[in-house]
């Protein structure tokens, strides 16, 4: 019956698309049957996992994956064919300048996340790995400190895992206008600031951008109950 199915579809297949499907078909018989052989990880994941292995002993400012799954089989050997693509012909027509000319102007931390996140013109940088890129790049001393001002509003145009931070947190709510959660985030900053130790603030690198960090990782955090004896 697959071979008249091929022959009525012929061209459509390829020889690998063909062979991929008898053998789903096949393993499909041999599960319903309780045959089916211990599972085995396909050419794909294992081409995947050396990747990630290959990438882990590259040397990161931050971890390879940190900027979403989708980027884990990227590699640094491959940086200087992704900036042959930033030339003048990219940039034709854009509303942004080449990341050389741009840089050089010394810009804040909210013209930086605009840069990135115009016209949607960088696949996979939406609004939360801007606000990421632009941490690290604080981080990495190549833009200034953000102030508890402008974090406060790029966590509200982001609209992510910060902000769901604050509402679990009982600073804001639903309704809150994005004035109240830059006030509330500017205000857990100085909280914090004033209670943390010393020793604390160095080990953790506290900032306003740990901060973002910390209250994305809030609503994350689980409660274990405890069994009463």
């Amino acid at each position: 019956e697959w071979d008249d199915f091929y022959k009525e579809k012929e061209g459509v297949f390829g020889t690998e698309e063909k062979e991929d499907a008898v053998k789903r078909r096949e393993e499909k018989k041999q599960q319903k049957a309780g045959t089916a052989p211990k599972r085995t990880k396909s050419a794909k994941q294992l081409e995947e996992e050396e990747n990630r292995r290959r990438g882990a002993t590259e040397d990161y400012f931050r971890d390879m994956g940190i900027y979403g799954t989708s980027n884990v089989r990227r590699s640094t050997s491959l940086f200087d064919k992704y900036w042959e693509i930033s030339t003048s012909e990219f940039w034709k027509g854009s509303k942004t300048v080449p990341w050389e000319a741009f840089i050089q102007t010394n810009p804040s931390p909210r013209e930086l996340y605009d840069w990135l996140i115009v016209g949607g013109r960088f696949p996979n940088i939406g609004d939360l790995t801007a606000l990421l890129m632009v941490g690290d790049l604080i981080e990495a001393g190549v833009i200034r400190m953000s102030s508890p001002d402008e974090w406060g509003l790029l966590v509200v145009a982001v609209n992510k895992g910060a902000k769901k931070g604050l509402k679990e947190l009982g600073l804001i709510n639903t309704n809150s206008p994005n004035p109240t959660i830059v006030q509330e985030f500017k205000a857990l900053n100085d909280f914090l600031l004033e209670k943390l130790t010393q020793e604390q603030k160095e080990i953790m690198c506290y900032n306003v951008v740990m901060l973002e960090h910390g209250l994305c990782k809030h609503p994350r955090f689980v409660q274990i109950r405890v069994k009463k004896k």
